[in-house]
């Protein structure tokens, strides 16, 4: 994988974590559509694994 995969990676994992108190916050009390772009979706830390566990 090159330096570059690696950096979007990372960027996206940050941004994944620091979403996800939000997230659980708002779908706990509403029902929601949560619009994201693919890349939070894929990976261990993807949005609907993390959500999920």
């Amino acid at each position: 994988m090159n330096n570059l995969n690696i950096k979007r990676k990372k960027k996206i994992y940050k941004r994944n974590q620091l979403w996800l108190p939000s997230i659980e916050d708002k779908i706990s009390q509403y029902n929601c559509l949560v619009a994201v772009g693919a890349n939070h979706l894929f990976y261990k830390a993807g949005l609907i694994t993390v959500l999920r566990a």
